[in-house]
């Protein structure tokens, strides 16, 4: 059973002459002497019993006890919690190594980048400057390069009308020097 902090006795208040009656015998009521306070009165063994043994006051045995299964429960916790703190440990160490090779892959990554940007701006200036070319070629038709590239054309067409008509009796397996009846002779 809970007491009522006026049954208990308080430095700030006197208690009332009922409540001083209930928690203190009457022979120390007559002597002035006040019980103990509600802070200093265990709850839990008035409610529940003692987990110290069957009476209020605490036994040496079971106080021992209690504190021998305190120091066991403790020493356990802790070993739980070291476990934890090397699982921990391993897991934060795996994943530095994660990390290390993400930023690895990175790095390799921006650089491969870096030097495909690099050549695509060659190329993009190298079209830029042929289409810079074809459009002088074409608002100038009458100039030299237009005369140039029609005498390139005509002498394309002549090679190979005279590649043609060379060639014209023999098949490109007897040029090989392959004999025609015969599939990857060896």
């Amino acid at each position: 059973m809970m007491v009522a902090e006026e049954e208990c006795g308080s430095a700030r208040a006197p208690p009332s002459p009922k409540g001083l009656k209930a928690a203190v015998p009457s022979g120390e009521a007559a002597a002035g002497v006040v019980g103990p306070t509600r802070y200093q009165v265990d709850h839990r063994a008035l409610l529940f019993g003692s987990r110290f043994g069957r009476s209020d006051k605490v036994n040496s045995k079971g106080l021992r006890d209690a504190k021998l299964y305190a120091a066991f429960e403790r020493t356990a916790m802790e070993e739980h919690n070291e476990d934890l703190t090397e699982q921990l440990h391993d897991k934060v160490v795996e994943l530095k190594e994660v990390t290390l090779g993400i930023k690895q892959e990175v790095s390799n990554s921006q650089t491969f980048l870096e030097d495909m940007s690099r050549t695509f701006d060659r190329a993009g200036q190298l079209l830029a400057r042929a289409t810079g070319q074809l459009k002088h070629v074409a608002q100038n038709p009458s100039s030299r390069h237009m005369c140039w590239m029609v005498a390139f054309i005509v002498a394309l067409l002549m090679a190979l009308y005279s590649f043609i008509f060379l060639f014209r009796g023999t098949s490109l397996r007897s040029i090989a020097g392959r004999p025609s009846g015969v599939f990857l002779a060896p």
